[in-house]
């Protein structure tokens, strides 16, 4: 279940795709601290490459103002699912040029977590930036406090199960990258 609150600064979190910091922040430390915490990370090209065709597919089945507007998706017609590969390839190229220029800046780093991902209010956190590590840290920012880091790309089913064992019968993989 998902639960969704406003912060005293009117920026929206919600539980499903908290950092480790907010999870803190708003949970407590004891319960963090009674908990399994885990996280799994990508390897920063495929996550990427997974994130623009996420986003892509989503303008294609709900209104894309949202992320043409922050995540600045190309809704002008150059990309389709009929694109060859190579016109997907420069598509992709092209997002992330428009994305480091408009996010990247050497004065404000406000916005430099948009060259990774939406922020889903983990962005009021000055821990927070564009890298995974941001995701996994505490308040200070220097200190990791999940209890196990996987690389999704080398995770399989027993290790999980292995390391969780609250985890039993297949793992579904719902968001499965074109």
């Amino acid at each position: 279940i998902t639960k969704r609150w406003l912060d005293d600064n009117d920026v929206w979190h919600r539980t499903f795709h908290l950092s480790a910091h907010a999870h803190r922040d708003y949970f407590g430390i004891e319960q963090w601290n009674a908990s399994t915490t885990f996280a799994l990370v990508r390897h920063p090209l495929a996550r990427q490459v997974s994130n623009f065709f996420f986003l892509i597919d989503r303008c294609d089945r709900v209104n894309c103002k949202k992320n043409q507007n922050d995540r600045l998706i190309p809704i002008d017609g150059t990309f389709t699912w009929n694109s060859t590969e190579e016109e997907k390839i420069q598509a992709f190229h092209d997002w992330m040029q428009t994305l480091y220029e408009t996010y990247h800046s050497e004065t404000d780093t406000s916005k430099h977590y948009l060259l990774g991902s939406k922020g889903h209010g983990n962005e009021a956190y000055d821990t927070f930036n564009a890298t995974q590590t941001s995701w996994l840290v505490d308040e200070t920012g220097q200190n990791i406090v999940v209890d196990h880091v996987w690389k999704l790309e080398s995770i399989s089913h027993d290790l999980l199960q292995q390391q969780m064992p609250c985890l039993e019968g297949e793992v579904i993989h719902s968001n499965t990258s074109p």
